[in-house]
């Protein structure tokens, strides 16, 4: 994994910064995914809630008192990009988001940990609140994408989990990196084509221009 990992920000990964990618951008991990900001929390409650009757509900957990209680937190710092190359549009970042996970990765229930509980019924106010986010699942301008699912390709051949995460990749969108080289490399050989032919097409209008003048005409000025 961390030779992989290395490529994604240019240094190694910690092993829960690789789980907290494969979790943010996959929700295939041991590991749960929370945010610090309230209107995020209030975003993710109200997704999907049209036409549903009821209650939504917002948990509140401390990060430092999950530490605390032996939980890992890893946060999103690990990923940030100079702002020139895209950083804040990372989608990680602007869900403010962090990920929960026990040491040893295995399962476990967050609500068994000291929380709050906020429920709900959502109004205009909420939904307006929410809107004014913008589309927080949104992955076409997050700069990191390519690189980490790239990343993910890789590691899911290795593993041999191909046919579990090439679904939820293409999912996505995203090729895998040899298609991507691929149909990169087949538009430079076409790019390569047009030129040459250009190119030909210059030399033969030169040669019917010097043919259409004859041997030894010039023009008099």
């Amino acid at each position: 994994m961390p030779r992989y990992s290395r490529g994604i920000t240019g240094y190694a990964l910690k092993r829960l910064d690789e789980v907290a990618l494969v979790q943010h951008y996959l929700e295939v991990s041991p590991m749960l995914d929370l945010t610090g900001t309230p209107e995020v929390a209030l975003y993710f409650a109200l997704l999907g809630s049209e036409g549903r009757v009821g209650p939504q509900v917002i948990y509140a957990f401390d990060p430092e008192d999950l530490r605390g209680r032996g939980l890992e937190v890893t946060d999103h710092n690990f990923l940030l990009l100079p702002l020139g190359e895209g950083g804040h549009k990372c989608r990680w970042v602007k869900q403010d988001g962090y990920g929960v996970c026990r040491p040893d990765l295995s399962q476990f229930d967050l609500l068994d940990f000291p929380h709050e509980e906020f429920h709900f019924l959502a109004d205009s106010t909420d939904r307006a609140a929410v809107k004014c986010l913008g589309d927080l699942l949104k992955i076409d301008d997050d700069s990191v994408v390519l690189q980490v699912f790239s990343f993910f390709h890789l590691l899911a051949n290795e593993l041999g989990y191909s046919g579990i995460l090439s679904g939820e990749l293409h999912r996505y969108g995203i090729l895998h990196p040899k298609e991507r080289i691929k149909i990169e490399l087949n538009a430079l050989k076409e790019l390569a084509v047009k030129y040459r032919l250009h190119e030909q097409e210059a030399e033969i209008a030169n040669l019917i221009g010097i043919n259409e003048q004859g041997p030894g005409k010039h023009h008099v000025m």
